[in-house]
């Protein structure tokens, strides 16, 4: 029997059915975690190798996504969800398709940089803080490519 998802998963079903790839359920590039998986909270992580650590919880109160350990990099709450569904399913198109790099100054502060696969143009640039402390002596750079 297979368990209920939270109804917020059809954003990246849809994003997926764009890309001609298998629902969320189906997916090779997902592992649903079974234990945080019913029709009140989902969460999905990539399995990719060379892709960026990307965890996605799906709830009653929106898409919280997390990326390379920064935590909610996205978040919707369910007003965004409702007026905003084709702007979310492009940003979750830019999270699967892109090269990303980020750049990290400690563990508080990452700078991420999405690029098209293909021909490396910036798609979109962003500054995540995850606590009051940057160190700009402690700079990491890593490259992860498009998840599919």
């Amino acid at each position: 029997m297979t368990k209920k998802l939270n109804h917020n998963v059809k954003f990246l079903d849809e994003a997926l059915a764009y890309l001609h790839k298998a629902t969320v359920s189906e997916s090779a590039f997902f592992k649903i975690d079974s234990d945080l998986s019913d029709e009140y909270f989902t969460r999905i992580r990539s399995v990719s190798r060379t892709a960026i650590p990307l965890v996605i919880d799906f709830s009653r109160d929106g898409i919280d996504v997390h990326l390379s350990g920064a935590s909610e990099v996205f978040s919707w709450g369910n007003g965004q969800i409702e007026n905003r569904a084709g702007e979310i399913i492009q940003m979750l198109l830019i999270l699967l398709t892109s090269n990303i790099e980020v750049i990290s100054y400690g563990a508080n502060f990452k700078k991420f940089i999405f690029r098209e696969a293909y021909t490396d143009k910036v798609l979109k640039e962003m500054k995540v803080f995850d606590g009051l402390f940057v160190n700009p002596f402690k700079k990491d750079k890593q490259l992860f490519f498009a998840l599919i």
